[in-house]
């Protein structure tokens, strides 16, 4: 084994490419460093934002007490108050100049601030700050004064340890990992290619020593590369003297609690989980490849694997045996509980037991699975079969069955990855809530500014005439009327707080909208009654949505009952700041989710990441007639001519089509069976709203504010419909590669043109996308679920952009295409 580790190191350390990394690493780190220190320090903006607010609604509520002081006087708890008000203020006024001055060491004045703040409140009702105001708990104020330290520069860090956890982020990141085991696989691969395993067995070394000569370095590989990235990363703090830093709390949520925790943990953990998560893979993948299995199915098995760690925390949440919090979901659950140093020893031993495990596979001698299909295809002549001989032709083409199979890899993956990311936006619903909850606070605190300030004002103004002997009719009912309005604000904002602290990780959607939005279903009956058509289309869908579901008893997705459409989406309101940030707090408190299956494939549409599968399709999969100029042995078939030209091009586009429908059809229904058992299937029948620009149906309802009709489907309804435009995508897709493929006899240059044609007329169609032509254009039917919910045809400005419309050209030009190609002429 000795022999074969030196001699796998050997050729690393000559490698070339090994300096190179080493550079690209060094780049990354210096063009980060630089990056952050051009970029303006967020931190200081945040603050002196945050202080300026704090100040004007203290000057606010002095200004007032000092003018019932000068008129009237202040009784013993408002003198209180107001001492205490005006020490709050001086500590305000210190924390600016530092600010402004660009220094963040106010720990010492932010924390009296917060004391001062507390005495203030202990003699009056009124609230000043709400609690996402104050920049952080006392608990991280005492953190900071026990080591020393100052606030630091979070986002835009430089010479800190939060750079380094900012570097480690990147350096020890998934895609690290991936690039690592693609080289390990390529390496793995060339050798036994070049027969340097035969020439190993020829110098009497045994397979294990082999596999286990070559296992071994690339572990040494990853350790070497686990510490030149931590020294790199570390050197800004060690160079500047910051290593103090390394003691810096960071804000961890668990479990709907906030708690701080060091980031030498991070520190800590991140290059070791990492290594630790990556030699694990490392292990099963070599001995997939020891098993010599087609490297589409290896990669099948291997990619299983995350999926199914990713599967077991879904369902029973953390778990001390599962390696998948090496690298993913470790903060809440091991660095806050101060458990990861004896995780990483069990992931060790866990390693260990690994290649212990694995020895039988490692020590077995000329071990090699093989399927009938193998066998055949290398061992016996081709006989086709009666039918389909030229698409069985394309199947057996060489590398062709294991591009099929790497082509399945990547689609499980992309679709795969969106079902993940619609999982994990649900698991992080509580942030979610919490995030709306400190906005509403934000609200009710600007009308308890409001109504203190008429209330100073008026209550000063009516013992100034009583002193007079004057007297104005009503006015004592409205002091009473704001001070029930201050005392409902106070309160609302204390239940706020309260059921803010109260959050945990479960299903209360229905309690969140009756406490924090005061809602319910009865309420929008009650509102619907009254509102009629009179209001704009979100009060309208929303009234519409809720009476569907009432009706056929479904329980609401996640937030809120409330429906924001698209005409009050945040991108609309882009170049106007204030606008944007209320349509912004709108869209966020409105924003559904759900994890059942259904909603996933809901969310794939709406995402439009069938861009990434069709992308990957015509790069990787797809064939052509050009693909058959290349110097290869079925060129010299084709020259023969014992088929027609035409025949070889319908057999091409017919595999294509049969090869990715086949992939579609699949790998969905796999996709969908994991999302079944991730939150069950969903509901069928929930209302999806639909826009229309015309009343072609008397169920239509419309909105007068926005000048359009709308109706709801249901959400199978929406999906069938997107899976065959979808359909009719791959289709005009395949005719248009295969048509380019007929005028080229580059296949790399067919999938470079396919594509700048596709992206090309993609943007030409959005951007004059209310032509009067556009409805002919195909790629403006790319927009799945843009087309299928009518929101295209709103932004057109045509009702013919729809889905009988999309289909309709998708096909008719797709087999116009097609019959291009078959009628062109052979280029000679």
């Amino acid at each position: 084994m000795k022999e074969v580790v030196q001699f796998v190191l050997k050729g690393i350390v000559k490698s070339k490419y090994l300096l190179f990394a080493l550079l690209a690493m060094i780049v990354v780190a210096m063009s980060l460093l630089i990056l952050n220190q051009q970029q303006p320090s967020s931190t200081l903006k945040e603050f002196e934002s945050t202080v300026l607010n704090d100040k004007s609604n203290l000057n606010f509520i002095i200004g007032k007490f000092l003018l019932r002081e000068s008129e009237l006087g202040l009784d013993e708890e408002q003198q209180i108050s107001l001492d205490s008000l005006l020490i709050h203020e001086n500590y305000l006024k210190e924390i600016i100049q530092k600010v402004r001055s660009e220094s963040l060491d106010f720990v010492t004045e932010q924390k009296r601030y917060i004391e001062e703040y507390q005495t203030y409140t202990e003699h009056s009702d009124v609230i000043v700050h709400s609690r996402n105001n104050f920049f952080d708990p006392l608990d991280k104020i005492e953190l900071l004064e026990k080591h020393q330290l100052p606030y630091l520069e979070e986002k835009t860090p430089w010479n800190t340890s939060l750079f380094t956890k900012q570097l480690f982020q990147i350096f020890f990141s998934p895609v690290i990992a991936f690039l690592f085991l693609l080289l390990f696989i390529y390496k793995y691969i060339s050798d036994r290619d070049n027969q340097t395993f035969e020439f190993l067995k020829l110098n009497s070394l045994s397979p294990t020593s082999i596999y286990y000569g070559y296992l071994i370095p690339f572990i040494i590989m990853i350790v070497g590369y686990a510490f030149f990235a931590a020294l790199l990363s570390f050197l800004p703090v060690l160079l500047t003297g910051n290593i103090n830093t390394i003691h810096y709390p960071i804000d961890v949520n668990l479990i709907g609690e906030s708690n701080l925790v060091y980031v030498w943990k991070w520190l800590i953990y991140m290059p070791i989980g990492w290594s630790i998560f990556v030699s694990i893979l490392l292990v099963f993948l070599m001995a997939l490849l020891r098993m010599r299995l087609s490297m589409g199915l290896t990669l099948t098995l291997f990619a299983s694997l995350p999926l199914a760690g990713y599967f077991i925390f879904t369902q029973f949440k953390f778990s001390l045996f599962n390696p998948i919090h090496l690298i993913f979901f470790y903060e809440e659950n091991l660095l806050s509980l101060n458990r990861f140093i004896f995780y990483l020893l069990l992931m060790f031993c866990l390693l260990v037991l690994c290649l212990i495990a694995l020895y039988p596979i490692f020590n077995m001698k000329n071990l090699r699975y093989k399927f009938n299909y193998s066998n055949s295809s290398q061992k016996k002549q081709y006989i086709p079969k009666k039918k389909w001989k030229l698409i069985q032709f394309e199947y057996i083409k060489s590398k062709r069955k294991n591009m099929v199979l790497f082509n399945a890899v990547i689609l499980f993956l992309i679709i795969g990855g969106t079902l993940i990311y619609v999982n994990q936006q649900y698991v992080t619903l509580p942030k979610k809530y919490t995030n709306i909850i400190d906005g509403l606070i934000d609200t009710r605190m600007v009308g308890l500014s409001n109504n203190t300030a008429s209330l100073f004002s008026m209550e000063t103004e009516s013992e100034i005439l009583l002193a007079k002997g004057e007297f104005v009719e009503g006015f004592d009912e409205e002091i009473a009327s704001v001070k029930k309005k201050i005392e409902l604000a106070n309160n609302d904002i204390k239940h706020l707080n309260e059921f803010y602290d109260e959050i945990e990780k479960g299903d209360f959607t229905e309690r969140f909208n009756q406490e924090v939005f005061f809602v319910d279903f009865e309420h929008i009956k009650e509102i619907s009654k009254t509102l009629q058509n009179r209001s704009g289309l979100n009060i309208l869908a929303s009234i519409e949505q809720n009476r569907i579901l009432d009706e056929k008893n479904i329980t609401p997705w996640k937030v809120s009952y409330l429906l924001n459409t698209k005409f009050y989406h945040p991108k609309e309101f882009i170049n106007d700041e204030i606008y944007y940030k209320v349509a912004k707090a709108n869209y966020d408190q409105s924003v559904k989710y759900d994890n059942s299956a259904l909603f996933f494939l809901y969310k794939y549409f709406d995402w439009n990441i069938m861009w990434l599968a069709l992308a990957a399709f015509v790069i990787l999969m797809w064939t052509s007639i050009s693909a058959e100029y290349r110097p290869t042995l079925s060129k010299n078939f084709l020259l023969t001519k014992p088929i027609s030209f035409k025949s070889v091009y319908v057999s091409k586009w017919v595999y294509n089509l049969f090869i990715t429908y086949s992939l579609l059809l699949g790998v969905l229904g796999v996709t969908l069976l994991v999302g079944i058992v991730f939150g069950g299937l969903g509901e069928s029948q929930y209302p999806m709203l639909v826009y229309s620009l015309e009343n072609y149906n008397e169920s239509l309802l419309f909105s007068f504010e926005e000048g359009i009709y709308f109706h709801f489907e249901s959400l199978l309804m929406m999906i069938v419909k997107s899976g065959l435009l979808i359909v009719g995508h791959v289709f005009f897709l395949n005719s248009l590669f295969s048509l380019v493929g007929r005028w080229f006899r580059n296949q790399y240059a067919t999938i470079m043109i396919t594509l700048l044609l596709t992206f090309s007329g993609y943007f030409l169609a959005n951007y004059d996308i209310e032509a009067s032509w556009i409805y002919l254009n195909p790629f403006i039917y790319f927009d799945t679920w843009n087309v299928i919910d009518g929101w295209s045809s709103i932004e057109a400005n045509s009702s013919k952009v729809n889905f009988v419309y999309g289909t309709n050209v998708l096909f008719s030009g797709g087999l116009l295409l097609f019959i291009a190609g078959l009628l062109g002429r052979k280029r000679k």
